[in-house]
């Protein structure tokens, strides 16, 4: 993917294949930004966290009503939808394998880099055996993709960190000051050793990866769970869960 450091304007084409779309934009937004895609919705993969939609089917989309009043139609009509979206592409992550490191599995750094703080990173997290676990990854978010369903997170910014007390503030100041973030997480060789963690909704998400010391390199406009976070925010940027 080619580097893109600013704000970008696009088509995307999908076929409608349902009257819900299973999307969620950020209240009052105008134009409406994306605040949530389902998992299940036929936009997933098409629209991320962040986009501004701007025009659908050559109508110009003002608020979340107008996309709707088109998208959730109860007719066959429109069959397929051309939405005009503003993508602002913030951030860039490479992953890469720790060699000679000990861990259950494989042992990775996740590198975060962003053009602005304040922007979530998408992930369920669970104090569980006195480890943190990644128990549900949003869909469109920085974390889709990239950390993996079961992965244990070790480190933030070189920091060892062993349950979410001491994780969220770090991962917070990270981002929100630095605009940078590194964290390590073991990858668990098999689903079968994270089993116990699959969350009620089932959200597996599982992907292969290169087998180089630099596994994959990504940029994009994808944020997490709220979309609508501030400079220097305090909010809770994922959620947290603790197992009995």
């Amino acid at each position: 993917m080619s580097v893109r450091s600013s704000v970008t304007e696009m088509y995307v084409e999908v076929r409608r294949k349902q009257y819900d779309p299973k999307i969620e934009f950020v209240e009052r937004s105008r134009p409406p930004k994306v605040k949530k895609v389902g998992y299940n919705s036929y936009l997933n993969g098409s629209l991320y966290v962040g986009d501004e939609v701007i025009g659908l089917n050559d109508e110009e989309i003002r608020t979340a009503d107008d996309f709707n009043r088109i998208v959730c139609a109860r007719s066959n009509e429109p069959a397929r939808l051309r939405i005009r979206v503003r993508r602002d592409c913030y951030y860039k992550i490479n992953i890469k394998r720790v060699e000679g490191e000990q861990g259950r599995g494989e042992v990775l750094d996740l590198e975060i880099n962003l053009r602005r703080g304040g922007m979530p990173l998408g992930v369920s997290m669970e104090d569980s055996r006195g480890r943190i676990t990644i128990s549900e990854i949003q869909a469109g978010s920085i974390a889709d993709g990239n950390f993996h369903y079961g992965d244990v997170m070790t480190h933030v910014n070189g920091k060892r960190v062993t349950d979410i007390k001491s994780a969220r503030p770090a991962i917070l100041e990270a981002i929100n000051n630095n605009k940078s973030l590194t964290i390590r997480v073991e990858r668990p060789e098999q689903l079968g050793e994270v089993s116990h963690l699959l969350s009620p909704e089932g959200h597996w998400h599982r992907q292969s990866h290169d087998s180089t010391t630099i596994i994959r390199r990504r940029e994009g406009n994808s944020s997490g769970y709220d979309s609508g976070l501030e400079e220097n925010s305090t909010e809770t940027w994922f959620t947290i869960s603790r197992l009995a």
